[in-house]
C-alpha cells in the first residue's frame, strides 16, 4: 500500500509542476506549450487517482477512458465528476496530437481548458 501512496504523491507533484508550466506558457502567449503542459498535467492527475486506488493503468497516455471504466471503485463524491474529468483529460490529449496545436489558439478557449483542468 505504501508503494501506491508514494507513486500517487509523485504523480500529484508532477501534475502541479505541469500546471505551473502551462500557466507560465499561457502568460507568455505560448499556446502550444500551454496545451502540451496542460495535457501532461491532466494525465498525471488522472494517473494519481488511479494509483491511489490501486488500479494499475495501461501504459498509454489516454487514461481518462480507463478512469471512467473504473468509476465503481471511487467514492460517491468523486463518481459524479469522473465522466467530466475523463473526457477532459482525453480531449486535451486529442487536441495535443491533432493539428489544433499548430494553430494560434484562442486565449479564451485555452483559459477555459485550464479552468477545467484545475477541477482534476
Amino acid at each position: 500500500m505504501e508503494v501506491y501512496r508514494s507513486r500517487a504523491f509523485r504523480a500529484i507533484r508532477d501534475a502541479e509542476r505541469e500546471l505551473n508550466n502551462a500557466l507560465r506558457s499561457l502568460g507568455e502567449e505560448d499556446y502550444s506549450g500551454a496545451l502540451k503542459y496542460l495535457q501532461e498535467c491532466s494525465e498525471y492527475a488522472v494517473k494519481a487517482v488511479l494509483v491511489a486506488y490501486g488500479l494499475d493503468y495501461p501504459k498509454v497516455h489516454e487514461v481518462g477512458r480507463f478512469l471512467v471504466e473504473n468509476r465503481r471503485m471511487f467514492p460517491a463524491w468523486f463518481k459524479s465528476r469522473v465522466e467530466a474529468i475523463g473526457e477532459t483529460a482525453d480531449m486535451l490529449l486529442g487536441i495535443g496530437q491533432g493539428s489544433a496545436i499548430r494553430m494560434n489558439m484562442n486565449r479564451r478557449i485555452l483559459r477555459s481548458l485550464l479552468r477545467k483542468s484545475n477541477q482534476l
